[in-house]
């Protein structure tokens, strides 16, 4: 199925999502076998921009139930820490969000560093806005501020001139 087709079969269930797009993620989060065309899958052949489940006895072979898990209680006890608020722009739980007025800001666990478990060191509480922006592209200190690129494929998200300022500087440093 497209992704245009799944957005309407996940709208006729619940038309007021904003993120039709979690269905996509159900094999990483929930274990669902959802192969993609052009990811790379070995399993079937299908166009870029395609979905379809593959299995309901098997999980995705990259699934990780671990990652995952965490106690709920943790989290609360984190936003307590952050005044619950978001760490990354600040919004106020339950308040309008700073940069979208029209939207109550929903505090949501977050990974300080993506490429480790979601455990209690390793979360920090993030708006709805903030977390899905940054799809696991960065590492944050506690106090919300990026410190690393988690993921190198935000490169390709930049602006040109970025990529050749990126180019250039590690040009420089490796042909060294």
């Amino acid at each position: 199925m497209s992704k245009t087709r799944l957005t309407e079969i996940i709208r006729h269930y619940y038309p007021n999502t904003n993120d039709v797009q979690q269905a996509r993620h159900l094999g990483a989060q929930k274990g669902w076998w959802i192969i993609a065309g052009g990811r790379d899958n070995i399993v079937r052949d299908l166009k870029k921009g395609e979905y379809q489940l593959h299995s309901l006895e098997k999980p995705y072979p990259g699934f990780k139930q671990e990652r995952r898990q965490m106690d709920k209680y943790k989290f609360a006890e984190i936003k307590a820490l952050y005044g619950y608020r978001c760490a990354t722009c600040g919004s106020l739980e339950g308040e309008p969000h700073f940069h979208w007025p029209q939207t109550k800001t929903i505090l949501q666990i977050a990974h300080m560093d993506p490429r480790k478990d979601l455990s209690a060191g390793n979360m920090i509480p993030q708006c709805q806005k903030c977390n899905r922006a940054d799809r696991n592209y960065w590492v944050y200190d506690k106090k919300g501020r990026v410190v690393k690129i988690a993921n190198a494929a935000v490169i390709e998200k930049m602006d040109e001139d970025i990529c050749k300022e990126i180019y250039l500087r590690l040009k420089k440093r490796y042909d060294n």
